[in-house]
C-alpha cells in the first residue's frame, strides 16, 4: 500500500464507511491461508470471506492482509478502495481544519469534494 504514518482517527472513518459499503463486520483477526492474524482493522463480509485488515510496521507503512480466494471482492480492488476512501477523509479533514465548508457529492469516478471558504 502506498499510505504512511496514517491517522489512527481517519483510518477507523475509512473502516467505518466500508463496513457501510460491504455491510461487514469489524475484525481484528482474520484468517489468511489457514492461518490466523491480529490486524488493527479489519472486516468481513459476504464478499469478503476470510476478511481483510491493516497492519502498521515500524517504519508508519500501512500493510492490507487478507486472503481473497472465495471473495468477490478482490484484495487489489479492496486495496484501492481503502487508499481513495482514506485520501478522500484526509482531504475533506484538512479543508475543515483551514475553514471550508465542505460538500460531497458521489459520482461515477469516486468522490466529488468541494470546499468553500467561510
Amino acid at each position: 500500500m502506498k499510505l504512511k504514518n496514517i491517522n489512527p482517527d481517519i483510518m477507523t472513518a475509512t473502516f467505518q464507511q466500508l463496513l457501510l459499503k460491504y455491510n461487514g463486520k469489524a475484525i481484528t483477526q482474520i484468517e489468511r491461508y489457514g492461518t490466523s492474524r491480529t490486524v488493527q482493522w479489519g472486516i468481513v463480509a459476504s464478499d469478503i470471506r476470510g476478511g481483510y485488515g491493516v497492519t502498521i510496521d515500524s517504519n508508519g507503512e500501512v500493510k492490507l492482509h487478507g486472503d481473497d480466494y472465495g471473495s468477490n471482492v478482490r484484495l487489489k480492488q479492496f486495496e484501492k478502495e481503502l487508499e481513495q476512501t482514506y485520501t478522500q477523509l484526509v482531504i475533506i479533514k484538512a479543508l475543515q481544519l483551514q475553514g471550508y465548508s465542505v460538500e460531497t457529492t458521489a459520482i461515477a469516478e469516486g468522490l466529488c469534494i468541494v470546499g468553500e471558504r467561510l
